[in-house]
């Protein structure tokens, strides 16, 4: 049940807060076992963004052409000038619908130099594998908005279909392809004097309620420096009047009151709505 899903989430981010305690982010990171930065698809990144659940990309065009957004003064003050991101701001568009792959190749054309990762067909999770993707058929506006690994629909809309996408482990792929990355060469350009920085925007229609505590659970949350995420029902059916915004809004208390007090924790989150993120 909801109810009982949001206890089992927050027993898990308390549990990691006193399994991993001071030292919780070397015992974290020691856990997921030593990768080199040779190994990294993100080498030479001075920042990265993570478009985590990216749709159609909207937000990548928001980092390279500096259009007005909620993010707009996160990516300013950490990513420096729109002139400058193309070299020094690498992407990461990780997005299960297949239906949007044409659309997401066509970003790393449009935005070339700057380096895009495309990883379509697979959705972020707190494990690697293989689900089911349920795809919610909608007006071509809305780009098929509340598909999930959540099968909401419940068998109840004629036009519901699902494909099978690639899974992966959110908190090891950062920990592996962002965090251990091997820094960029010298560059002149006057942004590269910034710290190099890490913002995911996280949009999974309700696989945040496993993704955050796995990301936060292996001391990968707190090395973000700017998390901006949607909070979704954590039914599986829309109708769930009672428990939609309980079991959001609960989580979302306990994932804060974690970091707060987690101890060398200086990630900030930012709770969007549907149409912002």
């Amino acid at each position: 049940s909801p109810r009982r899903r949001v206890r089992m989430c927050t027993t898990t981010a308390a549990a990691a807060l006193v399994a991993f305690g001071s030292i919780g982010f070397a015992l974290g990171l020691d856990a997921m076992g030593t990768v080199q930065p040779e190994q990294s698809a993100l080498n030479g990144c001075h920042h990265v963004f993570l478009d985590i659940g990216s749709n159609v990309g909207v937000q990548i065009t928001n980092v390279y052409e500096g259009k007005n957004s909620r993010m707009k003064p996160t990516f300013d003050r950490l990513f420096g000038p729109v002139a400058d991101r193309a070299e020094l701001v690498c992407s990461v568009v990780m997005e299960p619908n297949p239906h949007h792959a044409d659309v997401l190749r066509g970003l790393k054309r449009r935005y070339a130099p700057a380096r895009i990762l495309v990883l379509n067909g697979t959705a972020a999770s707190n494990r690697d594998g293989t689900q089911p993707f349920f795809i919610l058929g909608s007006h071509p506006m809305y780009h098929e908005w509340g598909s999930s690994l959540l099968d909401r629909a419940g068998g109840s809309s004629a036009d519901r279909g699902h494909v099978d996408i690639r899974t992966v482990d959110l908190a090891r792929w950062t920990h592996r392809e962002v965090l251990r990355r091997a820094p960029k060469p010298q560059s002149k350009r006057r942004s590269a004097a910034l710290p190099p920085a890490v913002v995911m925007k996280l949009d999974v229609e309700g696989e945040e309620y496993n993704v955050l505590p796995n990301m936060l659970a292996h001391g990968v949350l707190c090395q973000l420096d700017a998390v901006f995420l949607e909070y979704h029902d954590a039914s599986t059916r829309h109708r769930d009047i009672e428990n939609r915004y309980k079991v959001p809004a609960a989580f979302q208390k306990t994932i804060n009151y974690l970091v707060a007090h987690a101890g060398r924790c200086n990630v900030t989150i930012q709770t969007l709505g549907a149409n912002e993120i």
